[in-house]
């Protein structure tokens, strides 16, 4: 299993990454390994740069859905399974039994509070 870190290079991307891997050190399981892919600010077409296939795990931080779709798509028809966390606007969430998706784009939300709550 390959696991890809998909996440804006912005700090709230990065907080939520750091966030949610400080609790899996909390519950002592084992250092994730996994590729990191991220960009500056407004670089938000991530996913395409996933190739995910059966078997691997895909967690997306702080990118929103709507211009990702596409790519989501093809990862999740791939077999992938997506945890996707995310502040703004997704348009229409797939329904996939891969994908699951924590959005809320309330103006005083953002994705590292997001999954702070999750945790």
């Amino acid at each position: 299993m390959r696991c890809f870190d998909v996440f804006n290079g912005d700090a709230d991307g990065i907080f939520a990454l750091v966030q949610l891997r400080l609790a899996e050190k909390a519950r002592s399981l084992a250092p994730r390994k996994s590729t990191l892919i991220t960009g500056v600010k407004r670089d938000i077409k991530l996913l395409s740069r996933v190739d995910a296939k059966k078997g691997d795990f895909v967690t997306v931080l702080d990118i929103s859905m709507r211009p990702n779709k596409r790519d989501l798509m093809r990862i999740l028809w791939d077999g992938a399974e997506v945890f996707y966390i995310d502040h703004h606007n997704p348009g229409d969430i797939p329904i996939s039994n891969n994908l699951i998706s924590i959005i809320d784009t309330y103006p005083t939300n953002c994705t590292s509070l997001l999954a702070n709550q999750c945790l």
